[in-house]
């Protein structure tokens, strides 16, 4: 009767510190990452373009959204003027991130998407 109930002790332990294993390398809530999309342009809003949207979804273009892109200026290592917009997107770490651009003129109306050659864009989220 001894070697029963040692077992069946040694049985109840070992169970339990597997379940507390089990829980202790439980995967862990999706962690938020934020991703900086860029999109490089000539096109100045107050010359061309009226806005630059961002279009995106996640993993399949799921929950599309459109975000109006921030207009920024500067100059590239060369002292070349250069235009570009960004906008920010967050998303779970490790989603694919679609996306694409849709440029609206304000010269001549009418209006552009740049969906990388019917391709779409794509960016994998990560935490760095």
């Amino acid at each position: 009767m001894k070697k029963v109930t040692s077992i069946m002790f040694l049985s109840v332990i070992l169970l339990l510190s597997g379940s507390l294993s089990a829980n202790t390398f439980a995967k862990s809530p999706d962690e938020k990452v934020t991703c900086k999309i860029v999109y490089e342009s000539w096109y100045e809003p107050s010359l061309y373009t009226e806005a630059v949207i961002l279009h995106y979804g996640v993993d399949g273009w799921d929950d599309v959204k459109d975000v109006t892109m921030a207009c920024k200026y500067g100059f590239d290592e060369n002292h070349n003027y250069k235009v570009w917009y960004e906008a920010d997107v967050e998303a779970n770490e490790n989603d694919t991130i679609d996306y694409c651009f849709h440029i609206k003129y304000n010269r001549g109306g009418g209006d552009y998407w740049d969906n990388n050659e019917g391709k779409d864009y794509h960016i994998v989220a990560q935490n760095n």
